[in-house]
């Protein structure tokens, strides 16, 4: 996954001069988001739309929130599986 969160653009500038209204290409820097889905033991727990830095942080934060992992050693357990958004674990036995 990328380590920026700014993607290129092309975008339309309108102008407004005393000759009229004038459209120019121009490259601009927004901010890029991914769709990430959390899933464990094969369930989807959430999908959400997030900034493409931190993906694991914010599922982790997600499964202590939501009573899915209650241990800070948890984590080596986690993402053994991390690409195209899909975050995935199994709960230790």
């Amino acid at each position: 996954m990328e380590d920026t969160i700014y993607e290129e653009l092309n975008v339309g500038e309108i102008t407004r001069d005393k000759n009229g209204c004038r459209v120019s290409e121009i490259s601009k820097k927004v901010i890029a988001e991914i769709s990430l889905k959390v899933i464990v033991n094969g369930t989807e727990l959430v999908s959400v739309l997030c900034m493409n830095q931190y993906q694991e942080e914010l599922a982790l934060g997600f499964l202590y929130n939501e009573g899915v992992i209650i241990l800070v050693g948890y984590r080596k357990y986690l993402f053994q599986r991390q690409d195209a958004g899909v975050l995935s674990t199994s709960k230790p036995e």
